[in-house]
């Protein structure tokens, strides 16, 4: 399934959980899920989410001021929000991270590092404008030369052919030889037994020239 192409609902195999979800969700069908799957569906939404968007804390400037900051959620630390939110195990928390990064992706069409790359842009952005709006100008250019690594802005790009066109060339099977141009035999099973007498008389001809000579009495 190649990269950047939306998948099909007909392209998901399986009758997994995740499968059906992943089905209903392409067929724009979510709302018959059943209503295990649609809270699962809801929570993976919710993950995804705050991985994008982080939490609000209270945090202390210098001059001891508190302030609301935003910052990213540490796995732990969203495995035990998952926990107390939806009241589900910390093995299902684990399994519902994993799910909405994978379940995202698939939608997406994006590799897993993309899904990354994503969520720095987005936080990178953020911060960027943050401190342009506070008149940092000098770490908003840090930041805004940063995002351009990340998004590749100044690498040279090499263009490559569009796989998603090719046509495979289409082999037909030839029963008959001579159709390709080989002459035709009227015997074939007359060719083919002689054509093993021969070689079967030419392996005991080769066979007797190479057998050691014993003299007599030996």
């Amino acid at each position: 399934m190649s990269l950047g192409k939306m998948i099909k609902s007909s392209d998901v195999k399986g009758d997994t959980p995740y499968d059906i979800i992943l089905r209903a969700w392409l067929d724009h069908k979510t709302a018959d899920l059943p209503a295990q799957l649609a809270g699962m569906l809801i929570r993976w939404q919710k993950v995804d989410v705050l991985i994008r968007q982080g939490e609000i804390v209270s945090a202390a400037d210098a001059d001891g001021t508190i302030k609301q900051v935003r910052k990213r959620f540490n796995f732990s630390g969203l495995v035990e929000w998952i926990r107390q939110e939806y009241r589900v195990s910390a093995r299902t928390a684990y399994e519902d991270i994993r799910n909405a990064k994978r379940f995202f992706l698939s939608c997406e069409g994006r590799e897993d590092v993309e899904y990354s790359r994503g969520v720095m842009i987005e936080w990178g952005e953020n911060m960027m404008h943050s401190a342009f709006e506070a008149g940092d100008f000098d770490a908003a250019s840090k930041f805004f030369k940063e995002l351009n690594k990340i998004k590749g802005l100044h690498e040279q790009r090499v263009d490559v052919p569009d796989y998603s066109e090719f046509v495979p060339p289409t082999f037909t099977i030839v029963a008959d030889p001579t159709e390709l141009g080989f002459e035709k035999i009227d015997n074939p099973d007359e060719v083919v037994a002689r054509i093993l007498n021969e070689k079967r008389a030419g392996f005991i001809d080769s066979e007797a020239e190479d057998a050691e000579v014993m003299p007599d009495g030996e």
